[in-house]
């Protein structure tokens, strides 16, 4: 990859970004097209996140994807934020569009993009839904607007319950559960989806209050956390028989989106997968 006077700058926004695998998947993907992109992390401190925005139209970067804690707190300073992201409350890539500054949510339709690889049918299929943060925001809006019946599960019940409210006109929410000692029994759910964070560090050796007795082979157990790739929630699943998919498959599929959005080629998707070390 040469850099030079012509070079166009994409990246990645947020605090702390040490282990972001980002940048490796998009420079994969530009230099397996010979395309003059650079994709660069750029760590900024909540204090400076204006004037970083800001700096994406005085340096003239094509766009950026926006991460934790960001993803909600960049939507006043944008320019344009499609329906799709107003609705699910988040952006997670920017397109600069001629000194513009247009947000995007990529990841809603890049979960239904890793469903759709796997071969997964939601619509009809009562899923249950963990967490209630900004992540279960654009899972629940994927899975509402894909026909999926929901039950969302949450320690602070509250919370889920103003996250099914702000989503009562997208889709049928069935239940509200609040996240206790008890576990739940996921016997009668085609899916469960963890976007809490029991199961990343510092938390490695915790999983959700779930049960897996009873459940079968087409039992699927969706985790967003992909650092570990297995969790003990997906070890536990995998132990039943059931498909189990980790967070890097939407972490790529909102990459190709993104990818996309900023550069109007389609990325090459293997290369993606290798750069992420999925297996193709």
């Amino acid at each position: 990859m040469k850099i030079n006077s012509e070079t166009k700058l994409t990246g990645i926004i947020g605090y702390p970004l040490k282990h972001t695998l980002s940048p490796k998947m998009h420079n994969e993907a530009f230099r397996a097209l010979n395309l003059n992109y650079l994709y660069l992390p750029f760590e900024v401190t909540e204090e400076m996140l204006v004037q970083a925005l800001a700096g994406l139209k005085a340096l003239n970067l094509c766009g950026v994807n926006v991460t934790i804690p960001y993803k909600e707190k960049v939507l006043p300073f944008l320019d344009e934020i499609t329906m799709e992201a107003k609705t699910i409350g988040a952006v997670n890539t920017i397109v600069n569009d001629r000194g513009r500054l247009i947000g995007y949510n990529t990841d809603a339709p890049g979960f239904l993009l890793s469903l759709k690889e796997y071969g997964i049918e939601i619509s009809g299929k009562k899923i249950l839904l963990l967490g209630a943060g900004g992540a279960a925001r654009a899972v629940a809006y994927a899975l509402l607007t894909a026909g999926a019946e929901l039950i969302i599960a949450n320690r602070t019940k509250k919370k889920a319950e103003e996250l099914a409210e702000d989503f009562s006109a997208v889709g049928k929410i069935l239940e509200i559960l609040e996240l206790g000692e008890d576990p739940i029994s996921l016997q009668s759910y085609f899916m469960a989806v963890n976007t809490l964070p029991l199961g990343m560090h510092p938390y490695e050796h915790q999983m959700p209050p779930v049960d897996f007795t009873g459940v079968s082979s087409d039992f699927v157990a969706y985790e967003l956390i992909y650092n570990p790739p297995e969790t003990i929630f997906l070890k536990m699943a995998k132990e039943k028989g059931a498909k189990t998919i980790n967070g890097l498959s939407m972490l790529l599929w909102q990459g190709v989106l993104a990818f996309e959005k900023w550069t109007g080629v389609t990325p090459p998707v293997d290369v993606m997968k290798k750069a992420l070390g999925i297996s193709c």
